[in-house]
């Protein structure tokens, strides 16, 4: 068993030498492979026949340094099934000698391509802002995996455009992630096999064909990369070969051109019909061999239902009384999806909308048209329902494996922090249900693609508490019996019981991240009972104009406490109960949560890293030095506080009165 600061007492000294008797024995195994089979090659990685990061001379261990207990004993944690990619990617980080850092880089091709994606910003910021000898032994990886897959990529390719941005302009051109960034968006980096478009639908089993030929030779405008072949939804196959990388960055790039063209528009219906219009010409270009990149699973873009798209409303951060920044859309895709996938393309939207209630059938209700804001009624309509009415409307409906994805696209606005906000929650959700902790958090995919724009995942069959009270004009324990029956039915209970839950989740994700400007806009209601935050882009060191003006822990309402039973409730005390099984679950594996931070501060201006205690105040707000029982009262004291809260309840007035977030 490892605790979590285990490695930071690891003697720097003994890492390397175990480091150099683990490279030792690879080069002594390849001179044995070498010597049997001249056509056979030894490596490290079973993935990826790659060169030596450093020269034999400069890793040969001394005999005495064979012989060490320590050393032996670290190889075989190197070489155990615990040294897990959160040991790599921190070791790679915090280590100095070149040994660890190139066998860490070699043994980044044994892990799960999954394992490692989830660490990509870390990996990009390491090779932007830190030393040559960090960036060489990253830098075979990432060759490869840019080799195998136009998605990895331009998912490189963007992240190193966003990290270098913080470089002085001067440094930055030269810089080694700009490099990188050119020879990735050059197209040289062809592959060795098949790529992604020749393996990823079989041809005996296709039933709907894509030309290989997607890109015109000129690029004159957003979107002409992309041709469609024929006037009608069957597409014929030609064969010219186009750049791997064109099709997929010009359909990226008309969606973030069309999204900063709505800027200039002064009134959300004019926003409207623009984005309407602008979508239905980007229709001509489709199908095409482009996806969206936020879908988990492999799809080609058929056509964009743009009548159904909508302008969301999205208030200036800094200026939030004065200035809006309504240059967010939320638009679906027709898509078609690989037939040999073996898992579901897409969760069915049924499971979220379903009705537990035995005795009772309630109808959903609908949001009346609201002229301010009328994107809140087509994000109420249950997303089956959606999809049932756009398939018997699509041309391309009667396929098998159609799918409805959606997409939010946000121009004028940097993603980082809720990117980085993305992987806490990500690692949260993990380490809860590793340890079997019953919170409910729901991490939606951020993609960045530069400083100033990216696509998000939407959360669906949710609304804001703001719509919420808006449109039924009920409180929220009212809302609650409206929407799921009486106090006594299965389908309220269920729906309280998810609610606390994820009420429970969240206040620790406010606690641990000083998650800021939680006000009811920024807060969604699903229709199983879940709350859900949204916008993390003030947490840790920033606040709204950097005033910290919210005090409190996390919001608790006393609407929140209704919708629980109330102070001496049952479903209360269990809300109390999770939250303490939640920092007790986290704090034993606070270095993994640390590690997704720390390594993002580095060479970074983004406004959470203000100050230099940033880290140090995340790492106490673990506790690690309390006993359960004082544990204990530290979270009776954070409830306690947080219901109490007077600025809580000055900030939701603020909002009020100047946005109208009710």
């Amino acid at each position: 068993y490892l605790c979590p600061s285990f490695f930071e007492v690891i003697d720097p000294e003994v890492a390397l030498k175990a480091c150099q008797e683990v490279l030792l024995k690879v080069q002594l195994q390849n001179r044995e492979v070498s010597g049997k089979d001249g056509d056979k090659q030894g490596c490290t990685s079973q993935r990826d026949p790659r060169p030596s990061a450093r020269p034999e001379s400069s890793l040969m261990p001394s005999a005495s340094s064979s012989s060490s207990s320590k050393q032996s004993w670290l190889l075989r944690l190197f070489e155990s099934k615990l040294f897990d990619v959160s040991m790599a990617i921190s070791y790679l980080y915090k280590s100095k000698e070149p040994g660890v850092q190139a066998y860490i880089g070699n043994r980044l091709f044994s892990f799960l391509d999954s394992e490692v994606d989830f660490y990509l910003p870390q990996l990009l910021n390491m090779y932007v802002h830190m030393d040559t000898e960090v960036g060489d032994a990253i830098r075979p990886y990432l060759i490869h995996r840019c080799r195998g897959s136009i998605t990895f990529s331009l998912l490189t390719a963007w992240l190193l455009g966003a990290y270098s941005s913080d470089m002085h302009i001067s440094t930055q051109r030269h810089s080694r992630g700009t490099k990188l960034r050119k020879l990735i968006l050059s197209d040289e980096l062809k592959p060795e096999l098949k790529s992604d478009a020749e393996v990823f639908v079989s041809p005996s089993r296709r039933t709907h064909q894509r030309s290989k030929s997607d890109a015109t030779t000129a690029s004159s405008g957003p979107g002409s990369g992309l041709r469609r072949t024929g006037s009608n939804p069957k597409v014929e196959a030609v064969h010219e070969e186009p750049d791997r990388l064109r099709p997929q960055r010009e359909f990226v790039k008309s969606l973030l051109c069309i999204g900063k063209r709505l800027a200039t528009l002064p009134t959300k219906e004019q926003k409207t019909q623009r984005l309407i219009s602008e979508l239905s010409l980007l229709n001509h270009k489709l199908p095409a061999r482009v996806w969206l990149p936020t879908a988990e699973h492999q799809h080609h873009v058929c056509r964009i239902p743009h009548t159904q798209a909508v302008v969301l409303n999205s208030k200036d951060k800094a200026e939030a009384q004065t200035s809006s920044s309504d240059n967010i859309s939320q638009f679906s895709v027709d898509s078609i999806t690989s037939l040999e996938s073996k898992e579901p393309v897409f969760i069915a939207a049924g499971d979220i909308r379903r009705r537990l209630s035995e005795n009772l059938a309630h109808t959903p209700t609908t949001f009346r048209r609201d002229p301010e804001d009328p994107s809140a009624v087509a994000l109420k309509e249950p997303w089956e329902e959606k999809v049932r009415r756009i398939r018997e409307a699509s041309p391309y409906g009667h396929l098998l494996n159609w799918r409805l994805l959606s997409v939010i696209v946000k121009c004028g606005d940097d993603l980082r922090q809720e990117l980085l906000a993305y992987q806490v929650l990500r690692q949260l959700q993990s380490i809860w249900q590793q340890e079997r902790v019953p919170l409910w958090i729901k991490p939606y995919k951020i993609l960045v693609m530069s400083s100033d724009s990216g696509m998000i995942e939407p959360v669906l069959n949710a609304v804001s508490l703001h719509q919420v009270r808006k449109q039924s004009q009920l409180s929220l324990l009212d809302y609650f019996l409206q929407e799921h029956g009486s106090f006594t039915t299965e389908a309220f209970l269920t729906a309280q019981r998810n609610f606390v839950q994820s009420c429970a989740g969240y206040s620790l994700i406010c606690y641990l991240l000083q998650v800021k400007d939680r006000h009811n806009g920024n807060i969604l209601l699903d229709s199983e009972g879940h709350i859900i935050h949204i916008d993390f882009g003030f947490i840790l060191s920033s606040s709204p104009r950097n005033l910290g003006f919210e005090t409190s822990a996390f919001k608790l309402t006393s609407e929140f406490v209704d919708v629980m039973g109330g102070l001496d409730g049952d479903m209360f005390i269990y809300y109390k109960m999770l939250m303490l099984q939640g920092l007790i679950a986290a704090r034993k594996h606070m270095e993994k949560v640390l590690q997704i931070v720390e390594i993002m501060q580095q060479g970074s201006h983004l406004p959470c890293f203000h100050g230099s205690s940033t880290i140090r105040g995340l790492k106490e707000r673990f506790h690690m030095s309390l006993t359960e029982e004082q544990l204990q009262l530290l979270v009776e004291q954070l409830v306690d506080g947080s219901m109490r809260s007077i600025t809580t309840k000055l900030y939701d007035s603020f909002q009020y009165v100047t946005n109208g977030i009710m």
